[in-house]
């Protein structure tokens, strides 16, 4: 009797251990969520801490599994740091297909460098990163960080999906508050086909989804960001850099931009506005002059890519941009500011989503962190002229497809308002092509070409006339290197 008891209790603990699947396994993945997968979120969740005006901590977890080398892209064991924001744990563990942990990374075993090359004027962006290289596949990755920081602006975006062809098992966000002042506003973005568990109290709130198949791409399928479920966070009243605002909208926000983060920033030497004066010595027309200008800041200037979030959100001293004759595009275009109101042109300085895609700035939704990109609006009577002042080729007043057609934060005198960047109408985004063709005798086709490009279409094409002879021999004979015998005149 009792070896027969002894022989249920091991035979009921072999049950239970085979029952009770590693829960890092591969194979407990549901089939559904495989489905047109390259990588499943197995578990993510983030919580922001608003302990006071002027301290946050934001505290991440994602346990993600890797199906196939496409899910690569997938895997971000990155985050970014400065003085303000300080990484206090970070930590990565590696699990194979069964689940069997493999591998464990450290804070100390995380590769820091900068986040920014080409300047030392945003020497304090770092970032802790990890490169780590799969030996097979599937693989399951453990990422969790926690930071800790005194800005309370802008507040982390949280997406439920994480792109194209990754489904997501679990994820929550929970932001709390030590104060009602410190509650932010919420906005909801493409939740309205899921089952969302949204909770509140006095003093927090939280949104937790589950089980999200992937989204396959196709062809011309939208920007990701444009059919993502996500939630955005906003704080009404924040502390940037030790000062202290609030939004209330747009208007209020901009004002506090001019008030605190653009006000004597435009300061240049004396030396400089002399010689910027002299450049515009006997012109008259303030478009002229800011012609003249913005050429100027192409030829003496070069650009080093800066995002608005990863630089902050202050430009760098004009006299500094002056001194070292670079800038991201907050320094380059505070820099131009300075120089045209030095000759007596008004500009406004202007934040705006850059890309691709076309994204509006939430008109109910005044945030700092909406914007990645900064560039200029001068002024002339009813009308605005935009420059990009980080271009050293596009011609003055012309935005392109990088910036146009959307609602960017233009900062005026009084406060700041919405308005839309210029509109390329499609009658003017054209490539005309005129060929006049002589054939011989002897089968010989000789042909002389003239493109003209508008619109969008010069965006896409102006630098070429920027480029040697040879270069452009080169560029055309991979367009027209099919033609048996071609030869192409310099």
């Amino acid at each position: 009797m009792f070896r027969f008891l002894t022989f249920l209790i091991i035979a009921g603990n072999c049950y239970i251990s085979f029952a009770q699947e590693n829960p890092y396994s591969a194979k407990t993945i549901p089939d559904a969520l495989k489905e047109q997968a390259d990588a499943v979120v197995r578990s993510e969740s983030m919580s922001v801490d608003l302990l006071a005006l002027d301290r946050m901590q934001t505290t991440f977890r994602q346990v993600l599994t890797v199906l196939n080398k496409r899910g690569d892209r997938h895997v971000r064991l990155a985050v970014g740091y400065n003085n303000d924001r300080q990484v206090q744990e970070i930590q990565a563990r590696i699990f194979d297909a069964a689940g069997r942990e493999t591998d464990t990374f450290k804070k100390r075993d995380f590769q820091d460098a900068s986040a920014v090359s080409g300047g030392t004027l945003y020497s304090d962006s770092r970032v802790k990163y990890l490169d780590y290289t799969p030996v097979a596949y599937p693989y399951t990755v453990e990422f969790t960080y926690e930071t800790r920081q005194r800005n309370t602006s802008p507040l982390p975006r949280w997406y439920f999906l994480g792109g194209y062809r990754v489904s997501t098992q679990a994820s929550s966000v929970a932001v709390r508050w030590s104060d009602p002042m410190l509650r932010p506003d919420v906005l909801e973005k493409h939740l309205d086909t899921l089952r969302v568990d949204r909770s509140e109290t006095s003093s927090g709130l939280r949104y937790a989804v589950k089980n999200i198949p992937a989204i396959r791409r196709e062809p011309l399928s939208p920007a990701f960001r444009e059919i993502a479920p996500m939630v955005y966070f906003r704080p009404v009243n924040f502390s940037y850099e030790g000062i202290t605002g609030k939004a209330t909208d747009w208007e209020s926000l901009g004002e506090w931009m001019q008030s605190h983060m653009l006000r004597d920033r435009d300061q240049l030497p004396e030396s400089t506005v002399r010689l910027a004066r002299g450049l515009v010595v006997g012109e008259e027309d303030p478009i002229e002059k800011a012609r003249i200008i913005y050429k100027y800041v192409q030829e003496h200037t070069r650009y080093i890519s800066v995002q608005v979030g990863i630089g902050g959100i202050r430009p760098i001293e004009a006299a500094e941009v002056d001194r070292v004759k670079y800038g991201d595009c907050k320094g380059l275009s505070n820099y131009t500011r300075a120089l045209l109101q030095a000759v007596g042109v008004p500009s406004y300085y202007v934040h705006v989503e850059a890309g691709p895609r076309k994204f509006d700035f939430e008109p109910e939704f005044p945030d700092l962190a909406q914007g990645n990109h900064a560039i200029l609006a001068i002024p002339d009577g009813d009308q605005l002229h935009w420059i990009d002042c980080t271009s050293q080729t596009l011609p003055f007043g012309y935005l392109g497809d990088f910036t146009d057609d959307r609602l960017a934060h233009v900062m005026s005198p009084g406060g700041g308002h919405l308005v839309r960047t210029p509109v390329y109408a499609d009658t003017l985004n054209r490539q005309e092509t005129r060929a006049d063709l002589v054939l011989d005798n002897q089968g010989n086709l000789k042909a002389g070409i003239q493109i003209r490009t508008t619109g969008t279409q010069y965006g896409d094409h102006y630098t070429l006339a920027t480029r040697t002879p040879r270069e452009l021999s080169e560029y055309y004979r991979n367009i027209w290197g099919h033609l048996a015998n071609l030869q192409i005149e310099e």
